[in-house]
């Protein structure tokens, strides 16, 4: 995620037994193009050390950097040895969701895989059949969209997308009401998919008024109505394949991005500014 004085943010593993600490950390800032990070965010201190962050999103909060995260954490006394729980956390402050409604719907605390901030007391959580919004509030499911493991998560201004080949679905992000996405924008979704070979929903990101899209074919952006190619890509980058749209992916500043692919020992973070391409470490 960009910062609004253009740091990078992210979030990881909470793996700590890498070099930068000996502890849960779950997300980072970087005030210097990715060179060196700072821990912002560390996971619930009530996990035990045998807990594992796999899906989550940033946001700037009224006090700072939140993020709302999927925690699995092990845990003998549970049937299958490990329990998946929802947090969102704040520099200073935790608090769980209560997810047995959402269990119950999707068929299984495994459906669950991935979520999204909606707005202020809304969070989207992803199944492989359903795509839920949640209030965090009251702790309810409010509404369900019909989803598929193909399709991706879109906010803009004031709307919320499931797209891939097409959009699926568009949501007025704050009364959550079926509306008609432009014309314009539903042919920048299909130009981009086609743009990625074709085979996967390419990234999306939006900057300002401005949607930036990651492809195979390279850097587009859609801003009123008009859709420009802002540069090709090499196949340092990744290897020439298609970019696929559930990585990470974010636009800092005019003519800086940073975007993650696959690599042999996982995920891998780069920066494209102008004409450099830099695998960040």
């Amino acid at each position: 995620m960009a910062g609004s004085a253009n740091e990078v943010y992210v979030l990881t593993d909470n793996d700590y037994k890498g070099s930068l600490t000996d502890h849960h950390a779950v997300a980072w800032k970087s005030t210097d193009q990715g060179d060196t990070w700072e821990e912002i965010l560390s996971q619930p201190d009530e996990l035990n050390g045998e807990s594992f962050l796999f899906a989550g999103d940033l946001r700037e909060g009224e006090t700072g950097i939140e993020a709302v995260v999927i925690i699995e954490e092990r845990n003998s006394r549970e049937e299958d040895g490990y329990v998946n729980r929802v947090y969102q956390v704040t520099e200073d402050s935790y608090t769980e969701y209560d997810m047995d409604e959402v269990y119950a719907q999707l068929g299984d605390q495994d459906h669950l895989w991935s979520v999204k901030y909606v707005n202020d007391h809304v969070i989207a959580l992803a199944g492989t059949e359903e795509y839920l919004l949640y209030d965090i509030d009251t702790q309810k499911v409010i509404k369900s969209l019909p989803y598929s493991l193909d399709r991706g998560y879109l906010k803009i201004q004031d709307q919320l997308l499931l797209y891939g080949k097409e959009i699926y679905s568009c949501l007025n992000a704050e009364t959550l009401e079926d509306q008609e996405p432009e014309e314009g924008l539903k042919e920048f979704v299909q130009m981009m998919y086609e743009k990625n070979d074709s085979q996967v929903l390419p990234p999306m990101y939006e900057w300002n008024d401005t949607i930036v899209c990651v492809t195979k074919a390279g850097i587009y952006e859609y801003a009123d109505g008009e859709i420009t190619q802002i540069r090709q890509l090499s196949d340092t980058v990744n290897g020439g394949r298609a970019f696929n749209g559930l990585l990470p992916f974010c636009k800092v500043r005019d003519d800086e991005y940073y975007v993650c692919t696959l690599g042999e020992n996982g995920m891998v973070l780069w920066q494209i500014e102008g004409s450099r391409e830099e695998m960040k470490e």
